[in-house]
């Protein structure tokens, strides 16, 4: 019944048993046989579009972020950068909290690409990326005097860092307010960096 769905649904009903199988048994004590079984798909049909784990664990993560890249493209267009960067935390921190699953997932991606080479540059390249981004921002903001900047880069690496640094405990504790963290960090990252107008009253 299942082979016999569109090819995106069919990925997609891949991609939703992987990750269970993943967050249930751990990467290495999943078997692409479990993932066609949840699935309901033939082992086949799996490597019809997966050549092994590690293409579905690269694939879902690509699916799971591109919510996060529709935000970096919002935040590059915004006309304001301090807006952008209030919204994008805002936004970013909101999502990730909202869809625990796909954050568990990301967790365990990580741990999987610290042991694994092959996957580390993925992992290593896609931050590379993140981080030139928003320091990219970070000094269009200050070459247009919103933000007083002294060090870009480093203001770019510890927003990163504390936002995921921070979803760790979200995950963990659910009674934590999501809307403090978001506020602490505008207040760290943005408000407390506004140029200040000399000649405001």
């Amino acid at each position: 019944m299942t082979e016999k769905l569109p090819k995106d649904q069919r990925v997609q009903t891949i991609i939703n048993a992987a990750v269970e199988e993943f967050l249930l048994k751990g990467y290495s004590q999943t078997s692409i046989d479990a993932i066609a079984l949840r699935a309901g798909i033939s082992k086949g049909g799996i490597y019809h579009h997966f050549h092994n784990k590690d293409e579905i664990l690269l694939y879902a993560n690509q699916v799971f972020m591109a919510p996060v890249e529709t935000m970096f493209q919002e935040l590059a267009e915004s006309d304001s950068k301090v807006d952008g960067l209030r919204e994008f935390i805002r936004s970013y921190m909101e999502y990730w909290c909202k869809h625990p699953l796909e954050l568990k997932f990301f967790f365990l991606s990580m741990n999987k690409a610290f042991e694994d080479p092959s996957l580390s540059g993925f992992y290593s390249e896609y931050f590379q990326q993140e981080l030139k981004f928003l320091t990219d921002i970070f000094s269009i903001a200050h070459a247009l005097q919103e933000l007083n900047c002294n060090d870009c880069s480093m203001s770019a690496f510890s927003l990163i860092s504390a936002m995921d640094g921070s979803l760790a405990y979200h995950l963990m504790d659910t009674t934590l307010d999501v809307g403090k963290s978001i506020e602490a960090f505008q207040n760290l990252f943005v408000n407390s960096m506004v140029q200040k107008n000399e000649n405001s009253l």
